[in-house]
């Protein structure tokens, strides 16, 4: 329970950096949360994935960003959040379109 509640509060404290602006307290945070976050809370590792997303992008990092979109795609699959999967995979489809990548179906989580 101790641990369940440190990975929920880290997960608030992403979420709040992220609110604020401070992308890099908001990775290690989100980063954090994930080492936290049980296994089969998919929900929160979900979210959190895509967080740690979007923070990386605007931190300049695409190729961290492009992993933690796949790991939020894949958790929207395998977890039948269709939600979760499609925003992770319209990120991942714009960033590899900036980049030249989008031919290369590199995007696509494997399931």
């Amino acid at each position: 329970a101790c641990l369940q509640d440190a990975a929920e509060i880290t997960t608030i404290q992403a979420l709040i950096a992220s609110h604020q602006g401070d992308m890099e307290k908001c990775a290690e945070l989100s980063a954090r949360a994930l080492e936290l976050l049980p296994a089969e809370n998919l929900f929160l590792r979900s979210m959190m994935s895509a967080v740690l997303g979007v923070a990386y992008l605007l931190m300049g990092d695409a190729r961290s960003s492009i992993q933690a979109f796949q790991q939020a795609a894949a958790i929207g699959q395998e977890t039948g959040n269709l939600l979760s999967s499609v925003l992770a995979l319209r990120r991942l489809a714009a960033l590899h379109t900036i980049l030249g990548q989008l031919g290369q179906n590199s995007f696509l989580p494997s399931v």
